[in-house]
């Protein structure tokens, strides 16, 4: 049982900016969602309420009364429900080796299709490689994302977000995978910015209970 003297989440901590892009996300969905199948009059964000459900109903972890069962339950559970991003997966932080892979990777690309390509990632353009077709002219502004494994996420930057969204009409996305063992180049995106990237936030404080002082001390 939870004590009544014990905080909930929601009187001390709602990630607000989080979940309004989960429900921008779901609101955006056209197949497959329960909101799809009629006009809702009065249609809520799911998503808000789920996690104002969750907020209401778990306890805070760094409060003193907190039971100690739960955040030992909490430490489990987190890893496994977190995705990449919020893990700070190592897969996300810049390896130069990969990086290096993945952009000879895809200049072989764009030579193979008969293109001229141009590495111009070092003039912080919002893109790695300036790619033109000769003979029918046309201009491919291309972001090259390396990842070490088979899987993973990809960022872009403020400056590559704000570039690929002025120019959508030319700006693609060319992801390698397996960098570290067999380069793959995944079929290229063009105009990235029309997926739902989700903005990544540092980390503002960390939470340590007294009485975890006390047991370690």
């Amino acid at each position: 049982m939870i004590p009544k003297d014990c905080k909930r989440l929601a009187e001390v901590d709602f990630p607000i900016a989080v979940v309004s892009r989960h429900a921008a996300r779901e609101k955006s969905i056209r197949h497959g969602h329960p909101s799809t199948l009629h006009l809702w009059w009065a249609r809520r964000p799911l998503a808000a309420c789920r996690a104002m459900l969750m907020a209401l109903l778990l306890p805070d972890p760094c409060h003193p009364a907190c039971p100690e069962q739960f955040k030992q339950k909490a430490r489990q559970l987190l890893p496994q429900t977190l995705g990449p991003l919020e893990r700070g997966d190592a897969a996300l932080r810049p390896d130069p080796e990969v990086e290096l892979i993945a952009m000879r990777v895809a200049q072989d690309y764009e030579r193979s299709q008969g293109r001229t390509v141009y590495d111009v990632h070092d003039k912080d353009l919002g893109y790695d490689l300036t790619s033109i077709d000769l003979h029918s002219g046309e201009l491919r502004l291309i972001e090259v994302k390396g990842i070490g494994r088979e899987t993973g996420a990809v960022l872009l930057t403020p400056n590559e977000r704000r570039v690929a969204e002025d120019r959508r009409d030319c700006y693609w996305l060319y992801v390698v995978t397996n960098c570290k063992a067999q380069p793959q180049l995944q079929p290229p995106i063009r105009d990235p910015a029309r997926f739902p990237w989700q903005e990544i936030t540092k980390v503002e404080h960390y939470c340590l209970d007294v009485q975890d002082i006390r047991e370690g001390g």
